[in-house]
């Protein structure tokens, strides 16, 4: 069958399509080597401090989490079809607790699609976990819908006194989100609903899980 181009290592994945480079971090760099274009610090894991209830998404007054302790890398598949690449850390919650990670990075050998399956140990509370995966183009976003696609714009936040609730910042979507300008775009593709931003800085934050301690609050902003 010959050689199938597929290159495998702890900290890169490659073939004719795409480079992907897996940083001590966690995160990857992407590179189209049909355009040449270049997405980086895609799939930073973000947790934030979350006060609101199973309806709404209220920020909490700590800091967000952005890094963990020590990561390990691991090479799973190393072609000639496959390459996986697992990384795995914990890292203290914005909320109360810690959560384990562990994310395993997939290429096949002719494909653009970069693969990513994420094992989530949560051992938290009052928190959003996040995986953030900057675009750099286009000024909206495009999700898919039950019948079709939604484009949106990013939602401008509106504290304007006396609203009886200010707009949420996410969206709904259905097998993808994404954006694109020129040759340059990135698509965020999921077997299931989910929920995703699209922010004025150009990146897609899809929401991977939340963990609140109340069906319905009162008085949340």
């Amino acid at each position: 069958h010959g050689d199938s181009g597929l290159q495998v290592a702890e900290d890169r994945l490659a073939n004719r399509h795409v480079v992907v480079r897996i940083s001590p971090a966690g995160t990857l760099t992407l590179e189209d080597r049909a355009t040449g274009e270049r997405f980086d610090e895609l799939g930073q894991v973000i947790d934030e401090p979350d006060a609101g209830d199973t309806y709404t998404f209220s920020r909490g007054k700590s800091a967000a989490v952005r890094s963990g302790g020590p990561r390990s890398r691991t090479v799973l598949a190393g072609g000639p079809l496959v390459g996986a690449v697992e990384t795995g850390w914990t890292m203290p919650s914005a909320g109360k607790g810690e959560i384990g990670i562990r994310v395993v990075t997939v290429l096949h050998a002719d494909s653009p699609v970069v693969r990513l399956r994420l094992d989530i140990d949560n051992r938290a509370t009052d928190h959003r976990l996040r995986l953030r995966f900057p675009v750099g183009a286009g000024s909206t976003s495009l999700a898919g819908a039950a019948f079709g696609v939604e484009q949106r714009a990013p939602v401008v936040p509106d504290r304007e006194p006396g609203r009886i609730e200010y707009p949420v910042l996410t969206a709904p979507a259905q097998r993808f989100a994404a954006a694109a300008r020129g040759r340059r775009g990135l698509a965020v593709l999921s077997p299931v609903f989910f929920e995703y931003e699209w922010t004025a800085e150009g990146a897609l934050l899809v929401t991977m899980l939340r963990a609140v301690g109340e069906l319905s609050r009162a008085e949340l902003p």
